[in-house]
């Protein structure tokens, strides 16, 4: 009897229990449906970042699809983060897969911008893409399921962000230099060209160190000299309405297009800025800002008189009776070099001078641990914060880029404990 009896009891206890037969068949949905949303969430990025229109850009560029290998490293660099983002969700799929959706979504994407305002469409960012994928795909899959241990695959990654924000630091600094391209210069009063919007106001008047600009090519001698070192420019003209987009009230260019110099607006701020060595490397031309310079009634500003001194170590604008000066470009400011200011609104510019030194340090703070392989490390990002300044035009830490600093280690080392904890949890209940 007892043999059978256990015998019975075995097939008895064996049958699962409806509750937790429940609860095992809905976690693989619960987590089915995870991965639904996060990918739906990546595509919609994708398509809104390359399909969105932006009509202040010169249309007529838009055919046909154009091969473009002008070297652009902000362009390139945010094509291969948008393809990398949506490919780490797909560690299940064999590379060719992944190569072949992210050929045939960039392929539609680019023939898409054909027929939508201020879109370029380009084979280079077809190769872009597709590499952004495979490095996406590739590197989750060494993390998950690559050899060595997890923590040493951790480790790896922070010593390359700290590795290259510390690069980073140190370049932003030298790109700031002004470098300005070969004579013979033109002035445009105002500028009437495809990459600004047309300024509905009036100039009246141009002066370039006290002399009249007339709209054309420029002859004063030393003028090379000046703009390095120490220019005045002052505009004098009648308000029209806030330009949406990146406009210009006066502008100089060298006989191939390039920018030397340009005085503009953007809603209502204005900004004034000269080309650097970032211009050279193929980064976007930064600028300095004035935050809400000019009133969004032209009524109420009229005739205005806009004067600009730049020392060459730090720059002062007036705009009529209301001045605003600055020693030199700011940490905060950086962004500038990787993200073009005609594609932002103009809350964006205030939002992004915050953000930038915050997200640079946040995965150094997810990262770090109190070993001296990552202490060791850490030093040399702050290091280029502190050598940054005797490298070129910008100034040193201010409090505000020092506080953002912190808070962006800090709020990844938070973040990092929580989800080390959750994820232990996690184990314990499995």
């Amino acid at each position: 009897m007892y043999p059978f009896a256990a015998s019975r009891w075995q097939k008895t206890s064996a049958i699962p229990n409806p509750d937790r037969q429940v609860s095992h068949l809905t976690r693989p949905n619960r987590k089915r449906a995870s991965w639904i949303v996060l990918g739906s969430l990546a595509a919609g990025t994708v398509l809104v970042m390359t399909l969105w229109p932006m009509p202040h850009l010169a249309s007529d560029r838009n055919f046909p699809l154009s091969i473009q290998w002008q070297f652009n490293p902000p362009d390139i660099l945010r094509n291969l983060i948008l393809f990398a983002a949506p490919a780490a969700l797909t560690r299940r799929w064999g590379t060719g897969r992944v190569l072949a959706v992210a050929g045939l979504t960039s392929v539609s994407i680019e023939l898409l911008q054909i027929f939508i305002p201020g879109r370029v469409p380009s084979l280079l960012d077809v190769l872009a893409n597709v590499a952004g994928a495979w490095l996406g795909h590739r590197g989750v899959v060494w993390l998950a399921d690559g050899p060595g241990h997890p923590w040493q695959k951790t480790r790896a990654l922070y010593i390359g962000w700290a590795l290259f924000t510390a690069v980073l630091l140190v370049s932003i600094p030298v790109a700031f230099r002004p470098h300005l391209p070969s004579l013979p210069w033109f002035a445009h009063s105002p500028p009437q060209l495809g990459h600004l919007e047309t300024y509905q106001g009036a100039n009246l008047e141009a002066r370039l160190n006290g002399l009249l600009v007339p709209h054309g090519r420029l002859h004063q001698p030393g003028l090379e000299t000046q703009l390095l070192e120490s220019h005045q420019l002052e505009i004098r003209g009648q308000a029209g309405p806030a330009p949406t987009n990146v406009s210009g009230l006066f502008l100089i260019t060298d006989y191939t297009g390039q920018e030397v110099l340009l005085l503009g607006l953007q809603g209502t701020d204005l900004f004034y800025r000269i080309r650097s060595l970032g211009d050279e490397w193929g980064l976007e031309p930064t600028r300095f800002w004035w935050r809400g310079a000019f009133s969004p009634d032209p009524s109420e500003e009229g005739d205005f008189v806009v004067h600009v001194q730049d020392s060459g170590t730090g720059v002062c604008v007036q705009v009529n009776r209301r001045s605003l000066c600055r020693d030199r470009p700011r940490l905060e400011e950086a962004w500038q070099h990787w993200i073009p200011a005609r594609a932002l609104g103009t809350q964006a510019h205030r939002n992004l001078d915050y953000l930038w030194p915050f997200a640079l340090f946040f995965p150094l703070g997810a990262g770090y641990r109190p070993r001296v392989i990552e202490s060791l490390f850490l030093l040399f990002p702050l290091s280029a914060l502190l050598i940054g300044p005797s490298l070129g035009p910008i100034s040193s830490l201010s409090l505000t880029a020092a506080a953002l600093i912190i808070a962006g280690f800090a709020m990844g080392q938070v973040v990092s404990f929580s989800a080390r904890r959750t994820l232990r949890k996690l184990q314990t209940l499995e």
